[in-house]
């Protein structure tokens, strides 16, 4: 009875196994081309992607400050691809956008071909740049 018992089981491990294998095979052609976006928030840790891998860089943003991050220092075009040069704002809490609400500025980038370069933000005020300005840079290795 418990050789049995095994064999079904064993039976089911495998014509399961069987099935998830054919259906991850039908989305090869999706997943295999599509790499995973890696998300970066961290100025003072290198940035280490490779050739044609796409990546996020996440700036904290509160909301209703008036403040904006913007790219103020380009990456070398060479090297890296600015996906979104304006940034969405993601709120922490869902989709609240109420004043004060914590929240993040999300760039999107593609990594191009091997070597070093620097992206830098600024936040600021659009109608007052000079109010209290901040900038972060970060480093982007690409090998």
């Amino acid at each position: 009875m418990k050789r049995i018992l095994v064999l079904m089981t064993a039976l089911l491990a495998i014509t399961v196994g069987a099935t998830a294998c054919s259906s991850d095979s039908d989305d090869t052609s999706t997943t295999s081309t599509t790499a995973k976006i890696l998300a970066f928030s961290d100025a003072a840790t290198p940035i280490a992607v490779v050739p044609g891998q796409e990546f996020s860089i996440s700036l904290e943003t509160i909301a209703g400050t008036g403040f904006e991050w913007t790219i103020t220092g380009q990456p070398d075009a060479e090297l890296v691809t600015v996906v979104t040069a304006q940034g969405t704002v993601k709120a922490n809490d869902g989709d609240s956008d109420a004043v004060g609400t914590a929240g993040s500025t999300v760039f999107d980038f593609t990594a191009k071909a091997s070597g070093t370069t620097e992206i830098t933000f600024t936040s600021a005020r659009p109608t007052d740049p000079a109010d209290s300005p901040t900038s972060e840079t970060f480093t982007i290795n690409v090998s």
